[in-house]
């Protein structure tokens, strides 16, 4: 979240029980830090003059305890908690102790209401699109059946169709309960014009408008402030039909043949496009010429912007080939020749950022090209001013505010002035002013011969830019992306032109690892610690070869009782297997050939030579470790956290706070990727390995930081850490089945323990 805005004596204000309030404003002005402030999340110095926190939240909610404000931020990725999407929205009613029986059907009605009822409850949080984690945090927030809901620009990460869900489903929620109060931060006016009855419209943490919302557009409350009109995009932006602009602020002047249709920017010919293995989009075609623009569109979860950083170099295809200008292959360019061919924008701005300050940033790309001091500082001048960003010049980038970071993140791109621009959600967190400027700018750089792909859902600036449309398939259900008719081409109008792919049959939906699977629930979490922890005492207990020969013998003929299939225990397994032998490998290389002096602290009990230690501990390395990843394969963070607290009384506050702290850190791994991704967009990745790698630690270290304070904010807006007792969606069972497990791993080490003693190898460690 940004530094809080200042809200003074005239932003004290009054939000009655039923109200349905639209809250707009320049980018920057103070939204997101008005809802914080409504849902009770600010300390009262950090709000001046009369409109304290505390009177905010209370003179909505009717004094109701903590969490009965219902808040989604911008970021939703930063603010999920759980491993599963049943486990998410479930979390928020727990908190507020909600009767366990009640809580299911909250989770599915709030899951469907925002078009995620097809996913299964145990979906992966960390397998959603950016869109569909937004709807998620909705779904939270919507299950808790709030009096206040407080939405920070809900439908900006979304598709048409996804848009209008969340719409209809907040519009649905209030006529079900008429004294719900909403606020809604929003740059999209006319998708609540039907339910908005109040407007308020902000400016440097001010109100300075506050009337019927019918009255919001007539009064041209923006135009008020200097900032441009309040007007739907379109009305002042026809379709672009060619160059008609000045040169654009990259100093790059148009030339015969950026504006010959014969030179391709870019081309892809059978591109299969995916992560991790997974396919998307395949048998895409594409064709990119000088100063036109290319919109790639469909819903959430289809595959855009990986289609989009595969064609700028970023992304290595699965198949088919990318050609820029004119040469192959650009995954394999080094950063600074990929760098005045494409300029790159991502989804989530303040991962591509690499300077300490605003203006540094838009001169980092300059400064890699080795362009001219003078001329590198009239670019980065001229872009603070278009961008509105001067008097943030000297701030860091990561205190700027959602909009600003993304017109910030716009601005690095343009300013090596590309023959390519790939852009993702370039619009995203703007008002009518700002919005209008990125607009000029885009056409300006058209107009000198750059083209643009841009990934989108916002439908006026596909008419802006008069763009070629690229829309892809929907996903099949229950699937992050898919090629169910592969991709298509419209025009700007959106009425179909011709296939630019070949449709493929849809590949049968991919369930996620189910919750139940092998022995996920069907034993205890704590149960199956206890039993690994068991093992492993007995083992280390004794320091001879036998017990550990007899234990591993009983362990691999009871695992199939687990039911655990062979191929998923052995991927899960692998690594023990290859470690054991080399362990004895190592040993055998570089002990002492008798063995003494390795062993002289008691590790095992050796008599005749080094390849006896070395097969000896290789033997005792699977004993020890097989038994530990076998009984804790599936063993899912939530399900863990649930026993933990339930069986053993571990503080809950604790032990989720635990959660998701660890939740954040399994993001650590896409964050680590996305910025070096961003550092080979930018031109910085040709570095040195520890100047690179030290570059991107500290990026990731701002970023986690950021990341968990917003996680924190959250989890305190959904309840968690509130006075009162939580309730459980779930609850850890104990049983016979439990109990029968620890006597098996009791039995099985001391059997190994008795084989050592009745064969007179028994030697403690400590003895």
């Amino acid at each position: 979240m940004p530094e809080p805005a200042a809200l003074t004596e005239r932003s004290a204000l009054a939000i009655a029980p039923g109200e349905r309030v639209l809250l707009v404003g320049d980018s920057g002005s103070g939204k997101s830090t008005l809802l914080a402030a409504l849902a009770g999340l600010l300390e009262g110095d950090e709000v001046d003059g009369d409109a304290r926190s505390d009177y905010l939240a209370f003179e909505v909610v009717n004094e109701g305890p903590p969490g009965r404000a219902g808040l989604v931020l911008q970021d939703p990725a930063s603010q999920l908690v759980m491993a599963r999407i049943g486990d998410e929205v479930a979390f928020g009613c727990e908190n507020l102790g909600v009767p366990p029986d009640e809580i299911p059907e909250r989770v599915r009605a709030a899951l469907v209401a925002v078009g995620l009822g097809g996913l299964p409850l145990d979906w992966p949080t960390e397998r959603l699109s950016g869109g569909q984690a937004q709807r998620l945090a909705i779904a939270c927030a919507l299950a808790m059946r709030p009096r206040l809901l407080l939405l920070d620009e809900p439908t900006a990460n979304l598709d048409d169709v996804g848009a209008a869900e969340v719409v209809s489903a907040v519009t649905a929620l209030a006529a079900a309960d008429p004294r719900l109060a909403l606020v809604i931060a929003e740059h999209r006016v006319e998708l609540w014009r039907g339910l908005a009855t109040r407007g308020i419209v902000l400016s440097e943490g001010r109100i300075v408008i506050d009337g019927p919302a019918s009255e919001l557009e007539r009064r041209d409350p923006i135009a008020a402030l200097g900032s441009g009109p309040l007007v739907r995009p379109e009305r002042r932006f026809p379709t672009y039909r060619g160059p008609q602009e000045g040169p654009n602020v990259g100093n790059r002047r148009p030339r015969e043949q950026d504006r010959a249709a014969a030179g391709l920017v870019a081309r892809a010919t059978g591109l299969a496009v995916g992560r991790d293995g997974t396919v998307l989009q395949s048998g895409i075609d594409l064709e990119v010429r000088p100063g036109e623009a290319i919109a790639i569109t469909g819903p959430n979860g289809a595959g855009k912007s990986t289609l989009a950083l595969t064609i700028a170099g970023l992304i290595e295809p699965l198949a088919g080939t990318v050609t820029l200008a004119g040469r192959d292959d650009p995954f394999a360019w080094r950063s600074r020749e990929l760098l005045p061919i494409v300029g790159s924008v991502f989804q989530s701005p303040e991962r591509q950022f690499v300077a300490r300050s605003v203006e540094e940033e838009l001169s980092v790309g300059p400064k890699a090209l080795g362009r001219p001091e003078a001329e590198t500082a009239e670019v980065t001048g001229r872009l603070l001013d278009r961008l509105g960003l001067t008097r943030l010049a000297g701030a860091s980038p990561f205190s700027l505010s959602g909009g600003e970071q993304r017109r910030l993140s716009v601005g690095t791109a343009l300013a090596t002035a590309p023959r390519l621009l790939v852009l993702d959600e370039p619009t995203f967190g703007q008002d009518p002013r700002t919005w209008a400027e990125l607009v000029r700018l885009l056409r300006e750089a058209m107009h000198a011969g750059t083209a643009v792909l841009v990934v989108t859902h916002d439908r006026q600036l596909v008419a802006a830019l008069g763009a070629r449309e690229l829309r892809l398939a929907a996903p099949e259900p229950g699937q992050t992306g898919g090629n169910a008719g592969g991709a298509e081409a419209v025009d700007a109008a959106g009425s179909d032109r011709r296939p630019r792919a070949p449709g493929h049959r849809a590949a049968p939906p991919r369930s996620a690892p189910s919750a139940t699977a092998g022995t996920a629930l069907l034993l205890d979490p704590v149960a199956r610690l206890g039993a690994a922890i068991l093992l492993a005492a007995g083992l280390a207990a004794s320091v001879d070869p036998l017990s550990a020969g007899v234990a591993l013998v009983l362990e691999l003929a009871l695992t199939p009782l687990l039911r655990i299939g062979w191929r998923h225990y052995w991927i899960r397994t692998w690594p023990v297997w290859l470690a054991s032998p080399l362990a004895g490998l190592t040993l055998l290389l570089y002990a002492d050939p008798a063995g003494r002096h390795y062993f002289d602290a008691g590790l095992v009990h050796v008599t005749d030579g080094s390849l006896f230690a070395a097969a000896t501990l290789a033997l005792r390395v699977l004993a020890l470790a097989l038994p530990a990843v076998t009984l804790l394969i599936g063993v899912e963070a939530t399900a863990l956290a649930d026993s933990l607290t339930q069986h053993l009384g571990l503080p809950q506050r604790f032990v989720y706070g635990a959660l998701g702290a660890f939740r954040l850190i399994e993001t650590f791994r896409e964050d680590w990727r996305q910025l070096a991704l961003s550092r080979r967009a930018r031109g910085v990745a040709d570095s040195g390995r520890i100047r690179r790698w030290a570059g991107s630690a500290f990026a990731l270290l701002v970023v986690a930081i950021r990341r968990g304070t917003a996680l924190a904010t959250a989890m305190e807006a959904r309840g968690f850490g509130g006075p009162g007792p939580r309730s459980r969606s779930r609850h850890a069972r104990f049983g016979a089945r439990e109990v029968v497990l620890l006597i098996v791993a009791a039995a099985v080490a001391a059997v190994g323990l008795g084989a050592a003693i009745a064969f007179g190898a028994y030697r403690p460690l400590l003895g």
